[in-house]
């Protein structure tokens, strides 16, 4: 898959890179060297959109300093939410307020973007995921109407949008509009009701998988 959006700095003479590469982060991120890294500095950013999500993936052959200043934070018109990021091999430095974290290689850093933090990385690797905050209140939601469907399999077919409505606490507005993007009510239901078939008839040591519960399931 192509990326949406991508910043090389090969193609800039030596001296221009590291100014360039700031430059692209310097709306929401100051990014500030370490040791002598600008002299030789070398970095690919690519951004991936995914619906409300953005995933990134960052290529460092310098260590750098990457700061979130507080007066970034307020003017920011993004919707703020959290950053799931992860560097494989080496470890990442972290400082939120008066805490300071280091990250082993490989293990996943959870981060509000409304936050003032300052990371150091090393040369590396890293890919971050932005999940918007009204987007993880989605996503809660979502998993709210699916845990009673999927303890009503066997009576699928009664479900009504007013019984997942009072069954997940939610207005009827918001649980159309929640699933509006997956064929609707429906649809959902279908799915959750496919999977656990399938998880039950491919195992053939599940002990749903005999006539009864079969017929629970909808199935013949």
């Amino acid at each position: 898959m192509d990326a949406n959006r991508s910043f090389c700095t090969d193609p800039l003479s030596p001296a221009d890179r590291f100014p360039a590469w700031r430059e692209w982060f310097s709306p929401t991120l100051d990014i500030q060297p370490l040791d002598d890294s600008a002299r030789d500095f070398s970095g690919v950013h690519r951004v991936w959109r995914i619906g409300p999500l953005a995933f990134s993936h960052s290529l460092l052959a310098s260590p750098v300093r990457i700061v979130r200043h507080e007066r970034q934070a307020r003017r920011d018109s993004v919707d703020h939410g959290f950053l799931l990021s992860a560097s494989r091999e080496r470890e990442t430095r972290l400082r939120i307020a008066d805490r300071c974290l280091t990250i082993r290689p490989g293990a996943p850093v959870i981060a509000s973007t409304a936050l003032p933090k300052v990371i150091k990385r090393r040369s590396a690797q890293y890919r971050v995921l932005y999940v918007p905050r009204s987007a993880a209140a989605d996503l809660s939601r979502r998993e709210r109407v699916r845990r009673p469907i999927r303890s009503n399999l066997g009576l699928h077919r009664r479900l009504t949008p007013r019984q997942l409505c009072r069954m997940s606490g939610l207005a009827r507005s918001l649980l159309y509009r929640l699933f509006e993007g997956q064929g609707g009510v429906a649809s959902v239901i279908q799915r959750e009701h496919l999977r656990a078939a399938h998880s039950a008839l491919s195992d053939p040591h599940d002990d749903r998988n005999h006539p009864g519960h079969r017929r629970s399931l909808c199935l013949r």
